[in-house]
């Protein structure tokens, strides 16, 4: 049964049938062979290939078996990669909502509402209680930010509540640390974070924040997405503290962050982008060629690795001495 944007429903679980068909469809042409030559081949008309190609009809087994044997690949199990879960729905959708969002375009985000609603209306996840948590929470997180003027606003608290409702956390649970948070869930708190930072509640505020770096740096340790949801969190905690003019522990925060991203890129490679990317702008005639090698040195100063950032600024001063880098080496500032 279709549902619409190219799904597919088949019982319990449902398949993205465009998709499928733009994969096959390469896999053929990779392959060297037009669509005659592969209906000739199964014995399949011409047109019913090319409507499978094109998301417009549901493969049979025979017809993925037929099609395997010609490719030299198991397309019954291309077709299993494109089933369409909660999960991996989520997945899919979320950096284009949170670009949206970044680019004040609320009315994608609303849009994609709608579209989340319509593809998982038919599905019998409503009928599973956790599949059921996960579709309110992901629903709620877009309402708030399709809506975020209205949950900013100091006199409403209705998007703040379903929020903090659709995390199941209780105060025990917070208090204990006895709860997993997935990725969905921990950009809730992170938004809750925020907004309670721009209400002035800054318990709630680095309450929330505190379990967010928590759970960062435990479960999600070795995710590729790791050193995302790091800086993201340590911004808003450094936003808060700044809040509150602790500028230590500021400091502090900038310097543990640099620690991270020394160990999971490297605050060399940094520096040498920032420098690069500096010079660049050197020969294209273009402003800020300074202040982004500035910068540059700075991080790496600041990281701790003192030689390599004396290093670093005498070659700079020696190769190209019409830059004007006025951060001073690290032994005459000693000696002053």
């Amino acid at each position: 049964m279709p549902c619409g944007y190219g799904i597919f429903k088949k019982g319990r679980f449902m398949y993205n049938l465009n998709e499928f068909g733009k994969e096959i469809k390469n896999i053929r042409k990779k392959g060297y062979l037009t669509q005659i030559d592969v209906a000739e081949q199964i014995g399949m008309q011409r047109d019913t290939l090319r409507r499978l190609e094109n998301g417009k009809s549901v493969p049979k087994i025979e017809t993925l078996e037929k099609l395997s044997s010609i490719y030299g690949k198991d397309i019954f199990m291309i077709l299993i990669k494109h089933r369409i879960t909660i999960d991996n729905y989520i997945s899919k959708h979320i950096h284009e909502i949170s670009k949206n969002f970044r680019n004040y375009d609320y009315e994608k985000i609303s849009n994609e509402i709608t579209r989340f609603e319509e593809t998982f209306s038919k599905s019998n996840y409503y009928n599973d209680a956790h599949m059921q948590t996960k579709i309110h929470q992901y629903k709620t997180y877009l309402e708030c930010l399709a809506n975020i003027g209205k949950t900013l606003d100091d006199k409403s608290r209705e998007n703040i509540i379903q929020l903090f409702l659709s995390l199941g956390l209780t105060q025990t649970k917070i208090k204990n640390r006895r709860f997993y948070i997935d990725k969905l869930e921990l950009r809730i708190i992170i938004l809750l974070g925020t907004v309670y930072r721009f209400k002035n509640e800054f318990v709630d505020t680095i309450e929330l924040l505190d379990i967010a770096l928590n759970e960062i740096d435990t479960s999600f340790k070795h995710d590729r997405e790791f050193l995302y949801y790091h800086i993201l969190v340590q911004f808003n905690r450094m936003s808060y503290y700044h809040r509150l003019d602790n500028f230590d522990k500021v400091k502090t925060i900038y310097e543990d962050t640099l620690s991270v991203i020394d160990h999971e890129i490297g605050v060399n490679v940094l520096f040498g982008f920032l420098t690069r990317s500096g010079m660049n702008k050197h020969f294209l005639q273009e402003p800020h060629l300074d202040g982004l090698v500035q910068t540059g040195l700075q991080i790496l100063k600041d990281s701790g690795d003192l030689p390599q950032y004396e290093n670093n600024l005498r070659k700079l001063k020696e190769k190209y001495p019409f830059m004007n880098l006025d951060i001073k080496y690290c032994d005459q500032t000693n000696e002053s």
